[in-house]
């Protein structure tokens, strides 16, 4: 008799006498457990819902699944946990954790790469008329909100703040909206400009090149792939939001932590990606760390130091 092959079990190099099995049959675990920590910012902040007043929502209420704050949530919440692309969330979607943090009650399901399209997709015109692109992003609000986050980043009024502007090279690789050849860096690219804040300019200097490149790279400020520029400039804006939530735990969570100045990789590294098993009851959701997980005591450090801070939202 024909031996059956079971595609979707996983063979690995046996260990000894005993094979090593592998299947993604497990109940609901996730590898961002310590994401729940970006959810814990969010409370103490409503960066996110206040970003979510940001767009107007031309849908119909009464033919909503996913609520706009619970999109931007999602989409943002991905990001601050390394997953750049849209495509990922028709896996992700699934992820018990991630609609937690996305605000989706008894764990539902997230929303798919089509719907979070449309974040990007609505151009400036959008109304409710519109077939299926019906939330405009209003820009200019999502700048003054950066402005607001960043004066309330201040326990006191500083009595002088060094401001370092600088632009970088954004390479593309198409034909979108707005390229351009520049001479200096003899490429087809965007120009991104950024604003820094710093306390002496020759250090702040050397800082806002590393935050330049920590966005880009672990932030993914450099996928601007759609042909619309108003949709690639919407990712940006996603991925410096991204950004303020990260740079948030770091400066509130971290405070007096070993990572108190480390990059963005190495918070997610270290502090988010974590195995769990999630369960969720009708009263309560149960998150089961990996009891292996080495840095236990700076995960319940950093919760302690979060919940110094009044709950917002």
């Amino acid at each position: 008799m024909k031996t059956e092959c079971n595609t979707e079990q996983l063979e690995f190099h046996s260990f000894g006498r005993r094979e090593i099995i592998g299947q993604f049959d497990g109940i609901k675990i996730s590898s961002d457990g310590g994401g729940i920590l970006l959810r814990e910012v969010e409370k103490r902040t409503g960066i996110l819902r206040r970003l979510s007043q940001c767009f107007t929502d031309y849908r119909n209420p009464e033919m909503i699944t996913h609520s706009l704050e619970s999109l931007i949530s999602q989409r943002i919440m991905a990001l601050a946990l390394g997953y750049e692309d849209l495509n990922d969330h028709d896996v992700l979607r699934h992820d018990a954790l991630l609609s937690v943090l996305s605000g989706k009650s008894n764990g539902k399901m997230g929303a798919g790469k089509s719907t979070l399209n449309r974040l990007e997709l609505t151009p400036a015109t959008g109304s409710s008329s519109s077939r299926y692109k019906k939330i405009v992003a209003n820009s200019d609000a999502m700048d003054e909100l950066l402005i607001d986050f960043f004066q309330k980043s201040f326990s006191e009024v500083p009595e002088e703040i060094v401001l370092d502007v600088d632009a970088t090279d954004d390479l593309i690789h198409g034909t979108q909206q707005g390229h351009f050849y520049h001479g200096y860096y003899r490429s087809y690219c965007y120009l991104s400009l950024y604003i820094f804040c710093g306390e002496q300019l020759l250090c702040a200097r050397g800082d806002m090149e590393n935050r330049i490149k920590e966005q880009q790279l672990a932030l993914f400020a450099d996928r601007t792939s759609c042909h619309e520029m108003r949709a690639n400039q919407l990712r940006l804006y996603f991925s410096s939001f991204a950004y303020v939530l990260l740079q948030t735990l770091r400066r509130i969570g971290l405070k007096e932590t070993e990572l108190a100045k480390a990059q963005s990789e190495t918070i997610r590294l270290k502090l988010l990606k974590i195995g769990t098993r999630i369960k969720i009851s009708v009263r309560k959701i149960w998150l089961s760390f990996s009891e292996s997980y080495p840095y236990a005591d700076l995960l319940r450090q950093v919760l302690g130091n979060l919940q110094k801070i009044p709950i917002r939202c």
